[in-house]
Order: C-alpha cells, then structure tokens, then sequence
C-alpha cells in the first residue's frame, strides 16, 4: 500500500464517521474543547446513552 492509499482509507474513514448525523451533534458538540458526560451527548445526538457510547469509541477509534 503506498502513501496516497493509506490516506484515502484514512479520509473515507474520517467522512464515513462524521457523516453518521449523531456523531456528526456529537463531534460538533466537543469542538469546543469543553469536557462532557456521555449522557449529556447522547442528549445533544438525540440517542440513547449506550448509543452514545458506541458512537465515542467510533469517534476515538478516529482520533475524533
């Protein structure tokens, strides 16, 4: 695998993260740099808490 293709994998993963719309509130959410709980962002994403936490180890597996 060259450089260019490992990027590409690297890119369609990133959009394919954030462009799943609760993670999307979620990642949006935490821009700011402002710790939240996860109950708060699963508020924010409009999912249930343990959604929510599916959805963050996405985000970290990421490095969202």
């Amino acid at each position: 695998m060259n450089v260019e293709d490992h990027a590409d994998r690297a890119a369609s993963g990133i959009a394919a993260t954030i462009g799943e719309p609760a993670r999307a509130r979620m990642l949006y959410c935490l821009v700011d740099g402002r710790a939240r709980t996860s109950t708060e962002l699963a508020m924010v994403a409009r999912v249930t808490p343990s959604t929510a936490s599916v959805h963050l180890q996405r985000l970290k597996s990421q490095r969202l």
